[in-house]
């Protein structure tokens, strides 16, 4: 295999043997005719490929065919050492390297891996493969007709949710808004669909959460400011409540792709004592059950003291 970081002169060797083929032999005056080379084509299998380039991928395209003589085999020329290479593309890439062509076998099968950059944007590239041939006599030389390829990068979805801060404060009857960012992170615009995924938890606890909005729509690299508001019911002691803020592509849904999902965690602590409380996660602001279990021995006590001193 060879590397494509070679210097490609196949540009070079193109310009200077387009000429062959049409060369004319000149006698005594007279056109005799064309020059007849060998035809060597290179033939792909497939047209079309999908480079999956997500952070999860290596974003390698392999394709497959064959290199050969298209015609009756030419002993004058003998046998064909083949140089193949890619064009249209700066990806980085490697190929089936050192292939000759003999009379006996005339053909070769050919494997190329192409190197899509992980991240890469939504895109379509034509890749042409394709080279010269040299002759082991006469070192004579032609270009190989070539074949193309279509490489797709393939669409996937990714975004993060950020919060100014995961820790809120917050206390019975008070209400609190802050910001989060969604971010979109994959290689195309994207449509997010956000909620909370545990609001009837926290309704039923007295709390109430709302968004500024559920749907955005995310070009590529580009983020939105997702506004939320928690209310605490009055007489409702929270204790500790987290706040699960859910986001999924509804792009991909739609599409019937991989999709993506991602969830926030926010965490809700009271800044203040509890007055009288009622909600489901509440705790008595009276005697606790260790006053209560003091309290009682301290009464033992003090009865067996009063019965001990009247013997006396």
């Amino acid at each position: 295999m060879r590397s494509s970081n070679r210097i490609r002169v196949i540009t070079s060797f193109i310009a200077s043997f387009i000429v062959i083929g049409i060369a004319l032999t000149i006698q005594t005056g007279n056109v005799i005719g064309p020059m007849i080379i060998p035809s060597v084509s290179v033939s792909i299998v497939n047209e079309t490929f999908k480079a999956h380039v997500s952070p999860d991928d290596d974003g390698i395209v392999r394709i497959s065919g064959t290199v050969g003589v298209n015609d009756q085999w030419m002993e004058e020329y003998g046998d064909l050492k083949i140089d193949l290479a890619i064009f249209g593309t700066e990806w980085n890439y490697t190929i089936t390297d050192d292939i000759v062509l003999t009379e006996e076998s005339p053909s070769h099968e050919i494997e190329i891996d192409i190197y899509v950059p992980i991240g890469m944007s939504l895109f379509e590239s034509t890749v042409t493969i394709g080279g010269f041939w040299l002759s082991e006599k006469g070192d004579q030389t032609g270009i190989i007709n070539s074949d193309e390829v279509f490489i797709n990068t393939v669409h996937y979805y990714r975004f993060s949710l950020v919060a100014e801060n995961n820790k809120i404060m917050i206390s019975e009857g008070e209400s609190v808004g802050f910001r989060c960012r969604i971010i979109n992170e994959g290689n195309g615009d994207d449509r997010v669909k956000v909620n909370i995924a545990n609001h009837e938890e926290l309704a039923l606890n007295g709390l109430s959460v709302s968004l500024s909005q559920d749907k955005y729509q995310l070009e590529e690299d580009s983020e939105r400011v997702l506004h939320v508001a928690v209310t605490v019911d009055a007489g409702i002691y929270i204790g500790y409540q987290i706040i699960q803020i859910e986001a999924y592509s509804a792009q991909a849904e739609s599409l019937g792709d991989i999709g993506f999902n991602t969830t926030l965690e926010l965490v809700l602590n009271p800044h203040k004592a509890p007055s009288n409380t009622t909600g489901s996660n509440e705790e008595s602001p009276g005697l606790g059950i260790y006053s209560l279990v003091s309290i009682g021995l301290l009464s033992v006590i003090v009865i067996h003291i009063k019965r001990k001193s009247r013997k006396y």
